[in-house]
């Protein structure tokens, strides 16, 4: 009887050693791929294009240097500066190729911040969407946007 009981709990940790092993490779294996893929063209130094508007009605607005600092899983990381200052990136990346991002100004007195949304192209080199957020004079505005990677 005992030799049942041992041998079912055996074989039942097994199952669960088991199941555990194939997790923790399919995690790896995803964070393996997005690594290869899109996302992970995405960390160094891009252009930015920020327009007023969007479409046919867009007027330029102000272009920056992005750095996509740190990518890892689905999290990224990075920071922007322009005529303004410096601010700070932070969003994810989800499938299909899309990237959502916050920003927020460090050393601005006013409340600057708001929100980005890019699709990145099939080769990584370019992203297109839109941004919305406060301006200095305390309006929310935004429209297109376009990175280039330098």
């Amino acid at each position: 009887m005992w030799q049942i009981i041992i041998s079912l709990a055996i074989g039942v940790a097994g199952s669960i050693i088991a199941y555990l092993v194939i997790i923790f490779i399919s995690n790896r294996w995803q964070a393996f791929i997005l690594a290869k893929t899109e996302i992970g063209k995405l960390k160094g130094q891009w252009s930015a294009e920020w327009f007023i508007g969007i479409g046919t009605e867009r007027k330029s607005y102000i272009q920056d240097r992005v750095d996509i600092q740190k990518v890892k899983g689905s999290k990224i990381i990075g920071k922007g500066e322009d005529i303004k200052g410096t601010y700070r990136l932070n969003g994810n990346y989800s499938l299909p190729n899309i990237i959502t991002l916050t920003y927020k100004y460090e050393k601005s007195r006013n409340f600057l911040t708001g929100v980005v949304i890019l699709k990145i192209d099939p080769l990584g080199k370019r992203c297109e969407g839109i941004w919305y957020g406060f301006l200095k004079e305390g309006i929310i505005n935004g429209g297109d946007v376009i990175w280039s990677q330098l």
